[in-house]
């Protein structure tokens, strides 16, 4: 699976939108980026 970066920040985004906490979220991201490339 691969994603390009628009995709990576648009998926950040929405979790910012969902979730609404800017501190945690992006541990989540990195987390998520994390299982995507390096599975």
């Amino acid at each position: 699976m691969s994603l390009s970066y628009a995709d990576l920040f648009f998926i950040r985004q929405y979790e910012v939108k969902a979730h609404g906490d800017k501190f945690f979220v992006p541990f989540l991201f990195f987390d998520f980026y994390r299982f995507i490339f390096f599975d």
